[in-house]
Formats: structure tokens, C-alpha cells, sequence
């Protein structure tokens, strides 16, 4: 079966927080979390810095969604928050992915004030899978 593989800075408080909310509802093993703090080899054409800097996926396809795409596609894999899928309406979508880089440029703070951790020292308590360490 084909999965979808999303590259995460398990550094990150909010990211690995997300990261282990969205494994628990992928009770059908669609999707193959990767570490970008383990020893990996990214897919070509897609640099480590840009991979911590913005959410990448890979899809079934093998077509890299980064981002906003890249998000509401892994919670519709998981069968959850439908909703999201408004943000890739063409009006909202534009104000989504500028929405998006706030997020990312300052994810530290929003990490500080949602989860009490700007950054983890190596790794967060990840949850996710980590029985394979590169892409597939």
C-alpha cells in the first residue's frame, strides 16, 4: 500500500505535538513520519533547511505538497478536520499560505505559548513510528 511520508523538525514542540496527534488517528498506517533530526537522505530536491523551514509531504503519487497543502492533506488521509479543506479554496487559500508563513517564520513563539517549549534539546517525546528513518 502506498503511504504518504511527511518530514517533521522533531525539535519542535507544536510540530512533534501535531505529529503525534495525527499518528494516533492513522490507524490504517497511511503515513510514514520522518524525523528530519535523524540521520536521513531527502528526496531529491528537497533541501533539509527548507524541510524544517515548511512541512513537506510526499504523496501516493510521489508528488511533493508543502505547507498548507501538505497539512490539510495529512489530516484527510487520518479521515480528519474536513473542514481544513476550505483553506484550499482560491480566495482563502492565497490568505492560508500567507497565514502559513507567520506561522513558520515565528513557529518558536507559537511553540512557546501554546506548548511552554520554544525548541526540545535533540528530539521531543515523539510518539510516531520510528521504525524507518528514511524515505520509501
Amino acid at each position: 500500500m502506498a503511504r504518504l511520508t511527511v518530514f517533521f523538525d522533531g525539535s519542535c514542540p507544536l510540530c512533534a505535538k501535531e505529529m503525534d496527534t495525527l499518528a494516533r488517528f492513522d490507524i490504517h498506517s497511511r503515513i510514514h513520519f520522518v524525523d528530519l533530526n535523524d540521520e536521513i537522505s531527502l528526496p531529491l530536491g528537497i533541501t533539509h533547511s527548507a524541510a524544517v523551514d515548511t512541512l513537506h509531504v510526499i504523496d501516493t503519487q510521489g508528488q511533493v505538497r508543502t505547507a498548507v497543502d501538505a497539512n490539510v492533506l495529512l489530516w484527510e488521509t487520518v479521515d480528519r478536520k474536513p473542514w481544513l479543506r476550505v483553506l484550499r479554496w482560491p480566495l482563502i487559500r492565497n490568505f492560508a499560505n500567507v497565514g502559513y508563513r507567520v506561522f513558520s517564520t515565528h513557529r518558536e513563539f507559537f511553540s512557546l505559548l501554546l506548548t511552554g517549549k520554544k525548541r526540545c534539546d535533540s528530539h521531543c517525546e515523539v510518539k510516531v513510528s520510528k521504525s524507518a528513518s528514511s524515505h520509501e
